[in-house]
């Protein structure tokens, strides 16, 4: 009796043992392993660093060189994260490197080996590729396969217009952001700007390398001058005069400026940053582009200037945020050259005086495409002769979205007749001419017959709309309609533009028992 209860509990205790020796082993490489497979950072001419995070702490080595790995580096860990399971990050920076360079590299940490290339900036004015996107937080399958594009144009780097990750805490950028990214950064140094979600930017600090280990810096790559700039920085004056300081020092033949809050914005947010104090210092030091996120959308601006003080040097201004983050919509505006709510990268292509750019969508549909050449540092008559002055920028929308807000039906929404409502659309200073149709999204769920009409300078008209739910529809159990809008179509002056309504106040639907 007791030698069957031993031999029991040796049983058990073999097969604890057997179980444990097989884990261990596992559990052990899977700590060594990279968590963060190395990527690139902070380029330059001579310069390149590189960095990744592993599952336990140990010494990494790093061997580079152009034909043969010829250079060795040894890295111990730069910080621990206490995430779960905790992180140990690693950066490398590599030094007298040649200018315009293609070098090959190889991270090894116990036993595990990540290879990769990268190319030095150049010293020289070259043609060159870069990407611009944003706001990629979110929707990881579109996000990744936006990235997987970016390959095929062999962008010498990539810019991020901000919010890169949902909230900014560390343990979401494995999933969101460096997970979809790994085969691309490890090979293309990306810059990033700070968006609005990456909350305190801890995690962002810690995991990107920033010149001066700042949010807002600047580089050059062959003849062009990059500035990112920290829309989330409290009290911006200290960046304000460093922004004038460095474009002024600039003599780059294409200046670029990008961050996450746009300037100038018809999508959902309406954004207005720094308009007042920084693109003065734009215009002033003859700023080409610049590039912003946040609205979740493509927006490319016609160029625009301010009298006497740029009208030969008008600034575009693009919103390129389509990484995957849910997509807005993009109200029409005289300004606008072209608004669509798609996801998208942008591809600029540089060679000497003469600039090219596409935009295009994951599936290759190009949604956009637009060239500027520039002599004695002067963009051609074409692109000048798009140019609108800044100071007009939205005036004809403001005119009419009083109108449009405030909207209501006065009685029940019902699939058996249609309920009309009147309401009152004004033109200012110009005649206009209107059509009045159901948002985009609307227009899935009703049924409205659209109407059209002139309205007078400085006069008012009424406006009379019937509309129907189609029958599939479905509401609520509190008789909920879904969300009813309607969109403006204007022409005044000779400008077009359209505006979309508020919500559509509707009462409760009586459900059928």
């Amino acid at each position: 009796m007791g030698e069957n209860r031993y031999m029991k509990k040796s049983a058990w205790t073999l097969l604890i043992f057997v179980l444990l020796a097989g884990c261990q082993p596992s559990d052990r490489r899977r700590a060594d392993r990279f968590v963060k497979t190395p990527y690139l950072q902070n380029p330059s001419r001579t310069e390149m660093t590189i960095r990744w995070t592993t599952g336990s702490r140990r010494e990494c080595q790093v061997k580079y060189g152009i034909e043969r790995l010829s250079n060795e580096l040894k890295v111990g860990i730069y910080r621990t994260e206490d995430s779960d399971p905790p992180e140990y990050l690693y950066r490398a920076r590599l030094t007298g490197l040649k200018p315009g360079t293609i070098y090959r590299y190889v991270v090894i940490s116990a036993g595990y080996r990540s290879a990769g290339t990268f190319r030095t900036s150049p010293d020289k004015p070259i043609p060159f590729s870069f990407i611009a996107y944003g706001d990629s937080r979110t929707q990881v399958e579109i996000h990744q396969a936006v990235v997987s594009r970016f390959p095929r144009h062999e962008p010498a780097f990539i810019l991020h217009t901000g919010d890169l990750v949902g909230s900014g805490a560390f343990d979401e950028w494995q999933g969101q952001f460096f997970e979809p990214t790994a085969k691309i950064i490890r090979e293309i140094p990306l810059w990033p700007a700070r968006g609005n979600h990456e909350g305190d930017a801890v995690a962002l600090r810690r995991l990107f390398t920033f010149p001066d280990d700042k949010l807002y810096y600047s580089f050059d790559y062959a003849n062009a001058h990059f500035v990112c700039l920290d829309t989330e920085m409290p009290g911006a004056d200290e960046m304000i005069a460093w922004c004038e300081k460095d474009l002024a020092a600039s003599k780059a033949t294409w200046k670029f400026v990008f961050y996450h809050v746009p300037s100038y914005d018809v999508g959902r947010h309406r954004s207005q940053w720094g308009r007042n104090d920084l693109l003065p210092i734009f215009r002033k030091h003859r700023v080409d582009f610049v590039l912003t996120g946040h609205s979740h959308s493509y927006q490319r601006f016609r160029p625009m200037f301010t009298r006497d003080e740029n009208e030969t040097h008008p600034i575009t201004h693009i919103v390129t945020a389509g990484g995957g983050a849910p997509m807005y919509r993009v109200e029409d505006d005289p300004h606008l050259a072209v608004g669509r709510t798609e996801y998208h990268y942008t591809v600029f292509r540089i060679d000497g005086d003469k600039l090219s750019c596409r935009v295009l969508t994951p599936d290759d549909e190009e949604i956009d495409a637009f060239q500027v050449t520039k002599t004695d540092g002067r963009p051609d008559a074409a692109y000048l002769a798009q140019a609108l002055p800044e100071s007009t920028f939205g005036e004809l929308a403001a005119v009419i979205a009083p109108f449009l807000l405030g909207l209501s039906l006065p009685e029940p929404l019902t699939p058996e007749k249609a309920v009309s409502t009147t309401f009152k659309l004004g033109a200012g200073d110009f005649g206009m001419s209107y059509r009045i149709l159901l948002e985009e999204r609307a227009a899935k769920h009703y049924e409205m017959k659209p109407a059209a009409g002139t309205v007078a300078a400085g006069q008012v008209a009424d406006v009379t709309v019937s509309i129907r739910p189609k029958k599939e529809v479905e509401i609520t159990a509190a008789g909920v309609w879904p969300v009813l809008r309607l969109r403006c179509e204007y022409e005044i002056g000779g400008q077009r533009g359209k505006i979309y309504s508020s919500r559509l106040r509707c009462p409760p639907a009586r459900k059928a028992p």
